[in-house]
């Protein structure tokens, strides 16, 4: 049974086997440094807004060099526009990817409930 066409249905199975296998829900895991930095905000409940960095370690250097600026009203939008920049796509590894998505998807639920967003 499906919540709906846009949110596809969990067993319980899987939540109960997540519960029992620390690397399915341990955040720590999905975190991998590329050659990017990612910031993720909210724009006054109505926007997602994420700002990319060049990153060779040095967090304070990173913020000072060259930018790229999404800003979208969807996470599914986000994704197409992020898709869209070539250096992003090729420098982002699945690992971290996968961790942006699952971040938008957070930010976009925190929107739509109009709940502070706190990137993980």
């Amino acid at each position: 049974m499906a919540i709906s066409s846009n949110h596809p249905y969990i067993s319980p199975n899987f939540l109960l086997l997540s519960q029992k296998v620390s690397y399915l829900c341990d955040i720590n895991s999905l975190i991998v440094m590329d050659k990017l930095y990612c910031k993720i905000n909210i724009i006054v409940n109505n926007y997602i807004y994420v700002k990319f960095y060049a990153y060779d370690g040095n967090l304070a250097l990173a913020r000072t060099l060259v930018q790229v600026s999404f800003k979208s009203t969807s996470a599914q939008s986000m994704m197409t526009l992020i898709s869209s920049h070539l250096y992003i796509v090729s420098s982002l590894s699945v690992r971290h990817a996968l961790y942006i998505g699952a971040e938008l998807a957070k930010a976009e639920i925190s929107m739509i409930m109009q709940q502070e967003y706190i990137q993980n």
